[in-house]
């Protein structure tokens, strides 16, 4: 197994001259492997680095305060809700609902309710399973609330085959798409998932796509919270291919822009860094990221008294 991807705790007794390799490390593997390396540049990410090594002059060394600059340096330019540097996504706790996918009635609307699209348990597996397969079941003129208020991600697979089944269109969106092939990101797939054998042509895949909005006559109400990330962001952006879509709320997370993310553990101070290793510009320019996610048309009030009149 590569020594990146193995988790220790922080060492704050290391040398300057280890850091400053820390910091080497990261930077040409951002290179390499982050989706949105390009999409900034290579001059901004030269210029955080000296900038970063330019604060590491003179002969004192703070480890608390290096991390920071660090941190400071990558966090002035990036508008990525998936890029962090010192978290360890690994042990970062998800609210536990008990379910992956609820059914219930709001006003008689049918509510489908998205909490996540992946699996803890066989039940949550047949759950999004069984979500994936009953689009049909919902292909009448009746609306349909789509609950995905604190759905933080998963496989967007499920959704996929859902909005299939209930508009007979295969979803799409139109975006820019590119996803970095790299070798640690190779070697993340092998370690994380061996049973998914994956075929590459080449280093880079890119491509970008234009999807026209589909005229429909069937209402459905999208509900978002500042928790809508990742999957739960792809689900908005496939909805809103279809006119009759409407989103309920202030705003979504902000977890779009990047995907397929990885984490691996600084050499010698072993500082977890999480980044995506693809992109995914909607309508093919925005950073819906950066822009504080997809922001919602009406507000939850609002929708409660439209449909109680």
């Amino acid at each position: 197994m590569n020594p990146l991807f193995i988790r220790q705790e922080i060492d704050p007794t290391i040398s300057k001259a280890q850091f400053i390799e820390d910091v080497e490390c990261l930077f040409r593997i951002l290179k390499e492997a982050y989706g949105l390396y390009e999409y900034y540049g290579d001059e901004i990410f030269l210029q955080a680095k000296e900038n970063v090594l330019i604060g590491l002059r003179g002969e004192e060394f703070d480890f608390d305060h290096s991390v920071t600059l660090l941190c400071e340096q990558l966090n002035s330019f990036i508008r990525d809700g998936h890029f962090t540097v010192g978290p360890d996504q690994s042990t970062e706790s998800v609210p536990d609902y008990g379910y992956a996918i609820k059914y219930a009635k709001l006003h008689g609307i049918d509510v489908i309710d998205c909490k996540k699209f992946w699996y803890d348990t066989e039940d949550e597996r047949k759950q999004l399973e069984e979500f994936a397969a009953s689009g049909a079941k919902y292909k009448n003129k009746e609306p349909l609330i789509i609950d995905l208020r604190d759905c933080t991600g998963g496989s967007e697979i499920y959704i996929w085959d859902f909005i299939k089944g209930l508009f007979d269109v295969e979803p799409g969106f139109s975006c820019k798409f590119r996803q970095k092939y790299s070798q640690i990101f190779r070697e993340h797939v092998r370690m994380s998932a061996p049973e998914f054998q994956m075929e590459y042509e080449g280093e880079i895949e890119e491509y970008e796509q234009d999807v026209p909005i589909t005229e429909t006559s069937k209402k459905i109400y999208v509900l978002i919270n500042e928790n809508t990330c990742s999957a739960g962001e792809s689900t908005i952006a496939y909805l809103k291919s279809f006119s009759s879509t409407i989103l309920i709320g202030t705003h979504s997370g902000g977890c779009h822009v990047s995907g397929n993310c990885i984490q691996i553990y600084l050499p010698h101070s072993h500082i977890p860094a999480y980044f995506g290793t693809g992109m995914c510009l909607y309508e093919k320019t925005r950073n819906i990221d950066a822009e504080g996610g997809f922001r919602g048309d009406i507000s939850y009030d609002d929708f409660l008294g439209s449909i109680t009149k």
